[in-house]
This record gives structure tokens, sequence and C-alpha cells, in this order.
């Protein structure tokens, strides 16, 4: 029986780290792209996370890009280092340093999120009509 409860109890962890995880990023519209920064380390396991323990060779303060696909299966963020590499970090040990959409135009009342490459790519094009 007690395995049965273990096994609940898991899952409801697993759960509501799902929901965390999908909260922080809708809060702090992290998307493809954002910047974020480490806060702190973790363990394999802490507060229902799944991803490895903190990386050797990350540090806390270290900056990261967010990767297009934000969450990853097991719901953690996923950002690329310098080396190509991608990591999973758990929501709770970033904070969200800027945002990749700094831009918003609209078209036909419909708001279109831009980058500063592509805003700065929009302009230049428009600039060619001047």
């Amino acid at each position: 029986m007690s395995t049965e409860m273990d096994g609940l109890k898991r899952d409801r962890v697993l759960n509501s780290y799902k929901i965390l995880a999908a909260h922080f990023v809708e809060k702090n519209s992290i998307e493809g792209g954002s910047k974020v920064r480490i806060t702190r380390e973790w363990e394999r396991g802490e507060n229902g996370c799944s991803c490895s323990f903190f990386p050797n060779d990350m540090s806390i303060g270290d900056e990261f890009t967010v990767e297009e696909e934000v969450l990853s299966y097991d719901n953690e963020i996923l950002v690329r280092t310098g080396f190509s590499r991608t990591l999973h970090i758990p929501f709770f040990a970033i904070e969200l340093i800027s945002n990749a959409f700094i831009h918003k135009i609209t078209i036909d009342d419909e708001d279109i999120k831009l980058t500063q490459v592509q805003y700065d790519y929009i302009v230049s094009e428009i600039s060619k009509f001047n």
C-alpha cells in the first residue's frame, strides 16, 4: 500500500511542478530568445524537477538564451549554451533578464511582437523606399 501512496504523492508533486513551471513562463512572458540568469544551484528531484544536478560547467550568475521551444518534455526551461548545447534548467533556479520581443507593431488590429533583429530588418527595408 505504501508503494501505491508513494506513487500518488510523486504524481501530485510532478503535476504541481508542471503547473508551476507553465505559470512561471506565462507570468514572466518567457519566450524563445529571452535571456535568463541562473540564480541558485539545485539537486535532481528538488521541488519535483527531474533535470540533473547543477552542472559543474555552470555558475550562479551565468546568462543563457531560452530555446524556441521554451519548456522541455519534463517541464524544464530549455536554454542554449555557447557550445551549441541545450540545458534543462528548473524554473525556480532562474530569473528573466530580458524578453526577446521588445518591439510591438499592430497590423489590422493584431499585435505582432518583434525581436530587435526583426525590427532593425524591417526598418532597414522600409528606409529603402524613402
